[in-house]
């Protein structure tokens, strides 16, 4: 199976009526070497937290993250 890298938004919930709760969205944006998708969610994360979470409420916080995935299709 040949995998790519595929970068996502990971929220985390907290304090909205329940203790915690996350979520992880397909940013559908895919990288075919893991160290170049680990540099873009690094750099993304880079900035303050105020930054990247612009009119969202206090108890919300988000990461960009790398995961692997099955590519769609045949490989030649």
């Amino acid at each position: 199976m040949e995998l790519v890298w595929g970068l996502y938004i990971y929220t985390l919930l907290s304090g909205i009526g329940f203790d915690s709760s996350h979520s992880l969205t397909n940013l559908d944006t895919n990288f075919l070497s893991k160290e170049e998708c680990i540099k873009t969610a690094r750099f993304m994360n880079s900035g303050t937290s105020e930054d990247r979470e612009i009119g969202l409420d206090s108890g919300i916080r988000i990461r960009y993250v790398c995961i692997a995935k099955p590519k769609i299709g045949i490989a030649i």
